[in-house]
């Protein structure tokens, strides 16, 4: 089965960021990692994302609640990384909208993309 959950577009100044890791401070590391996390946010569907991800037989068959680890709300989770938090896209009162699949294919042939044949 396959959904679609959004198409990130290059951020520049993300562009070849893994070449370089090595010899980028660890503080700018962190400011470009929230950079990253606000970029994906801001452009995939991340309710459905992890909705889905729950929901998947396989997931919730191959693993259980430890009993050794508290389960964290979704409140512990943004106090946890609240940086991540904060730099997030503001959120919307509409709901995700996908755009159509033309739109896609020429946003990602401008980014090098190859063509595929076929529907």
């Amino acid at each position: 089965r396959e959904r679609y959950y959004g198409v990130i577009p290059v951020a520049p100044s993300l562009t070849g960021l893994r070449e370089r890791v090595a010899e980028t401070d660890a503080a700018r590391l962190r400011e470009l990692a929230r950079l990253n996390a606000s970029h994906f946010a801001a452009h995939a569907d991340l309710p459905a994302i992890l909705g889905d991800a729950a929901l998947e037989p396989w997931n919730r068959a191959a693993t259980q609640p430890s009993p050794k680890r508290p389960r964290l709300s979704s409140s512990a989770v943004a106090a946890a990384a609240p940086a991540a938090a904060s730099a997030a896209a503001a959120p919307t009162t509409t709901a995700f909208q996908p755009k159509p699949r033309e739109a896609v294919a020429k946003v990602a042939c401008a980014q090098g993309a190859k063509k595929r044949g076929g529907g």
